[in-house]
């Protein structure tokens, strides 16, 4: 249900479909179709209707935000010996397993990138090392500057201060 509150008098008019006037019971409108569970201010002097935004809930929104473009970039993959691989974390844990057992394969040993249009041969266990450490790497990465910034939006005072949080990556 909506809440509506009186720009000049920070009253609460009423919520639900219909709006009073607190003090006079006149009915400022009637059936208004807003979004639902929100706050509106209504300014009397243009009879507008305003989303009333809270900080915890700018905060919500900025951060959820930045978790969508961090999954974003984590489903982009990485790129090692010009070839693109998933960090899935199908893909994490398959690379894990790659690492751990690196010392049991023959070599050369080859792997298909994530589009499987091209693979990357491994000459021995250090290559396979390599290639691990530069996608949990890379993972890190991405995951740290999501926390950065979400470490920002938290220390945020304002809606405003939250609203001019970029996320650049």
């Amino acid at each position: 249900m909506d809440i509506i509150i009186n720009k000049e008098t920070k009253k609460v008019l009423r919520w639900g479909t219909s709006i009073y006037d607190s003090e006079t019971e006149d009915l400022i409108s009637k059936d208004v179709e807003l979004s639902g569970e929100k706050t509106y201010i209504y300014d009397p002097e243009t009879e507008q209707f305003e989303e009333c935004v809270f900080l915890e809930d700018a905060k919500k929104k900025k951060i959820s935000k930045i978790d969508a473009r961090t999954e974003e970039l984590i489903d982009q993959g990485f790129n090692y010996s010009d070839l693109n691989f998933g960090l899935t974390q199908t893909d994490q844990l398959y690379y894990m397993g790659l690492d751990v057992s690196r010392g049991d394969f023959e070599y050369p040993y080859s792997i298909p990138n994530s589009d499987f249009t091209d693979t990357l041969e491994f000459e021995d266990a250090d290559e396979v090392h390599q290639f691990f450490l530069a996608g949990v790497e890379d993972n890190r990465s991405i995951l740290q500057s999501g926390i950065l910034l979400k470490q920002e939006v938290m220390a945020a005072t304002s809606v405003e201060e939250v609203e001019s949080i970029e996320d650049t990556r």
